[in-house]
């Protein structure tokens, strides 16, 4: 995951909004964003921000700005900051002031501060991959035969990161499919029942949240469960 990293007075911030941060460990099993990883700065939250599941892979900067909680603890440097993708739900994490905003991993935590709570300024920044495509997983129960429901699970998405919409159809056709995240499930990608029988392969329609699109083509070849696949396209 090469879009998260350490950053110390790199970026500048624009348009910062003050919160607090807690951490909540380095485990990425089981993330509400259904993401493969691995991670190693990454946060979850809640609220707007993470919208139902619709920003799931959002990456954001986050800087350290003082001690939240006691005067024995303190940033690491003079305004440190570290970018974090959200992978994950925080449901005690509400978005309004000044309840928690962001749980963040043990690693990026302790890459800005020592602190239990941390006061930051966190900020929208792109999400950068070098050399990786976006990639797809069939999700588990697929059924391997012509499935009449068909559900999958994105990966490695750069630029805005979060994923408003998906679409699919058979390479041979002109009708989309839209793909959207089941009520209450923010794992992976519904893409409901499809027409049959199918005809493989499917090519991939991605809008973000900004609304940009990207189709990758011929690229679902198999209703294997969990099997991946490389889109060959990024943003």
């Amino acid at each position: 995951m090469a879009c998260i990293g350490i950053m110390y007075n790199i970026l500048t911030v624009t348009n910062a909004e003050i919160a607090e941060a807690k951490t909540y460990g380095q485990s990425t099993g089981g993330n509400a964003c259904g993401f493969a990883g691995p991670f190693t700065y990454f946060a979850a939250t809640g609220g707007y921000i993470f919208d139902n599941g619709y920003q799931c892979g959002a990456c954001y900067e986050i800087t350290c700005i003082g001690a939240g909680d006691n005067d024995n603890c303190e940033c690491k440097g003079h305004r440190p900051s570290v970018v974090v993708q959200i992978i994950n739900q925080c449901y005690e994490c509400t978005t309004s002031s000044p309840n928690i905003h962001f749980d963040l991993s043990t690693a990026a935590r302790d890459a800005i501060s020592n602190c239990g709570i941390t006061k930051i300024e966190y900020n929208r920044v792109p999400c950068d991959y070098y050399n990786t495509n976006i990639k797809i997983r069939n999700k588990e129960g697929t059924n391997p035969s012509q499935p009449s429901w068909y559900a999958l699970y994105v990966d490695d998405v750069a630029g805005n990161g979060a994923i408003n919409s998906i679409q699919v159809k058979p390479s041979i056709s002109s009708d989309w499919v839209t793909c959207t995240k089941p009520n209450g499930v923010t794992t992976h990608w519904d893409c409901g029942h499809l027409e049959m029988p199918v005809s493989l392969p499917l090519d991939v329609k991605f809008i973000d949240d900004s609304g940009a699109v990207l189709i990758a083509e011929r690229v679902i070849k198999n209703f294997i469960p969990l099997y991946q696949f490389d889109t060959g396209v990024q943003y």
